[in-house]
């Protein structure tokens, strides 16, 4: 049996998802840019935010507002000795690791609909569902339904289960459409409600952490 790590003892209070699907079943992430080979078996994928600041910088810190509270999330799990990378959808680079540089931009969320990037962003889901064992997304509705389509678009990922885990925080809307695109590929999809913009509540945040320490499938990075 799995012990709890001492470090999460202070976390492990009851928060029970919205709703969790068992599955019957047990390229490229950015132009220019393949995903490379990482030991991180987490990837935490949200969206884009307004950004600030320097003109060029890494996107983690580029991006402002409802974002700082997905970064402190990252940080938490890396402090916790989770390999976790960031993955944030963006309507101008796509699909892109937190520690690529970018200009500093303006969000087009028109674009989400447009062919040109629902294709764009179902490459980078189809690869990073093949390097991570665990996601954790956490996106606002409009960024939900892009990245359902994104994964619908992607008929290879129905001939090829994977066997992930997936979190979900979003919207009702955003969860729902979520979790019925993911529960045929994954092996598991816990989903939590946070209406509006793209946040992790602490409830959300302490019941995942929980899951995640007491995962038979965490193993801590490497």
């Amino acid at each position: 049996m799995n012990r709890i790590p001492e470090f999460l003892v202070h976390f492990l209070e009851d928060s029970a998802p919205t709703q969790v699907s068992e599955s019957p079943i047990g390229s490229y992430l950015w132009e220019d840019d393949p995903l490379a080979v990482t030991e991180a078996k987490i990837a935490l994928i949200t969206e884009e935010a307004k950004s600030f600041g320097a003109q060029v910088a890494l996107a983690e810190e580029i991006y402002t507002g409802s974002f700082t509270s997905i970064k402190s999330t990252m940080i938490m799990l890396r402090e916790r000795g989770m390999g976790v990378d960031l993955l944030i959808i963006t309507t101008r680079y796509g699909l892109i690791p937190g520690d690529r540089v970018v200009e500093q931009y303006a969000p087009d969320p028109r674009k989400l609909s447009s062919g040109e990037f629902v294709n764009k962003l179902s490459e980078g889901i189809g690869q990073a569902l093949e390097k991570y064992r665990t996601f954790i997304i956490i996106v606002s509705t409009d960024y939900a339904l892009a990245l359902a389509k994104a994964l619908g678009k992607n008929g290879s990922l129905a001939l090829r289960p994977v066997q992930s885990r997936v979190f979900v925080v979003s919207g009702s809307k955003g969860a729902e459409v979520l979790r019925n695109a993911f529960s045929p590929i994954a092996r598991q999809v816990t989903t939590y409600t946070k209406p509006g913009v793209a946040r992790i509540t602490n409830n959300a945040r302490r019941a995942i952490l929980n899951a995640l320490a007491t995962s038979p499938d965490f193993s801590g990075p490497g």
